[in-house]
């Protein structure tokens, strides 16, 4: 008697119209240049970061359209983690009170805070080494012979 049954092949799967094999089939969106501009409202610093890590998403062809608010979120927290990194250098990871006993700032918790959440979002777009074969690339097609999203 047999205890298990044998999974079905990708074929059986397709004639049967199984959400499964539709699933398998899942593949990233090719960039829209108007989808993925700049936002307005960053900072230089913001918007130099954006710029750069669009760049290497689109060689890598990591970068989907959907991927939009996943980018803008890494820059906001990429360029927190630097300002946090700017402020603790010049005032210190700890502070005394009168009495001279010392504390840890609450900004470096905040750091702490804000690099693993940049963690999980380079794990999500793909920017770790680990990651990156897990993340789908986008089909040629969508591109120019650079690499570079075709812009029509």
């Amino acid at each position: 008697m047999q205890r298990f049954r044998a999974r079905k092949t990708r074929g059986q799967l397709e004639r049967i119209g199984s959400p499964r094999a539709l699933q398998r089939k899942n593949e990233p969106d090719v960039l829209d240049a108007a989808g993925l501009q700049c936002p307005k409202d960053f900072t230089p610093l913001q918007a130099e970061i954006w710029q750069n890590y669009f760049k290497l998403l689109t060689i890598n062809r990591t970068l989907s359209a959907t991927d939009a608010a996943a980018l803008t979120l890494f820059v906001l927290t990429w360029s927190e983690v630097l300002e946090l990194e700017t402020f603790l250098k010049e005032h210190g990871k700890t502070y005394q009170i009168a009495s001279g006993r010392e504390f840890s700032r609450p900004e470096v918790a905040i750091r702490n805070d804000a690099r693993r959440e940049l963690r999980g979002l380079m794990i999500q777009l793909g920017m770790t080494p680990a990651s990156r074969g897990h993340v789908e690339t986008i089909k040629k097609s969508g591109l120019n012979n650079f690499g570079m999203v075709k812009w029509t």
